[in-house]
């Protein structure tokens, strides 16, 4: 189930009324990021107003004000980039490890490493196009849809909202 949320109802302030949200109600499979419903996700699209050009994605039932504050920031980040999605990234801080054959080999520097998780924000016209390859499957990952139909993809790295001034 994709649930929206008009920009209105979020009190975004960037994206100048131009912004959708949807809380992603349902498979669950991959943990941090989300999979939506293709069918579901094609009829949202179909049904959104012309002038929206900026869909988010994020995997709350109903956002809460820290929430509402990350999108803001990304969407208005997202504003100013050329790219056709902006997901969140935070440092990986799970252990990592490279097996073969069932056995540790090593261990994986995670220093270079991020977990991609929601919101997710995405250009319509990219989704919508990325809509059209996506062939039989049932569920699918915006950004990964995207990226896989040639999509650029930027990482945005949330700001402790404690330690900010």
């Amino acid at each position: 189930m994709l649930r929206p949320f008009s920009a209105r109802q979020l009190h975004l302030v960037a994206g100048d009324g131009k912004v959708e949200a949807f809380a992603v109600l349902g498979d669950r499979r991959r943990g941090t990021a989300v999979d939506v419903h293709v069918p579901t996700l094609r009829r949202r699209m179909r049904d959104l107003s012309p002038d929206i050009d900026t869909v988010v994605f994020f995997d709350e039932p109903f956002p809460d004000g820290a929430l509402v504050g990350l999108i803001d920031d990304m969407v208005e980040a997202f504003d100013r980039t050329d790219s056709d999605v902006l997901a969140c990234a935070v440092p990986a801080t799970e252990a990592v490890k490279w097996v073969e054959g069932g056995v540790v080999v090593r261990a994986i520097d995670r220093s270079a490493l991020v977990s991609v998780r929601c919101p997710e924000v995405v250009r319509r016209p990219k989704l919508e196009a990325a809509l059209d390859h996506v062939g039989s499957a049932v569920w699918a990952n915006p950004t990964e849809l995207v990226v896989s139909a040639g999509g650029s993809l930027t990482l945005f790295e949330p700001r402790s909202r404690e330690t900010s001034p």
